[in-house]
């Protein structure tokens, strides 16, 4: 896993460091529709959601302050979103609005 793009995204009101990221799976794992296939996209779906835009850092440490201090459940607030198959997938941070 490589980042390969990393820039300031300028908005209206904020600023993001928007950073995309590359890896390709081992030959031997990226045909057929075997689930063993998209572990790959598992890993980026599990350790790297919530982004640090979303949840904070350290990811668990800022999950246990945003539980004790939030006196409500953001439900699902922001997810990794895009196309999944055995041979490549595509991912965003999709946050709701």
């Amino acid at each position: 896993v490589k980042v390969c793009d990393e820039h300031i995204l300028r908005l209206r009101d904020l600023v993001h460091i928007k950073q995309s990221y590359h890896a390709i799976a081992r030959p031997d794992c990226a045909a057929g529709d075997d689930p063993q296939n998209y572990a790959l996209t598992n890993f980026f779906c599990t350790e790297m959601s919530p982004t640090p835009a979303v949840g904070g850092l350290p990811l668990d440490g800022a999950r246990r302050f945003i539980a004790a201090a939030e006196p409500f459940d953001r439900g699902l607030y922001a997810a990794p979103c895009g196309v999944v198959s055995a041979k490549s997938s595509e991912l965003v941070v999709a946050i709701r609005s």
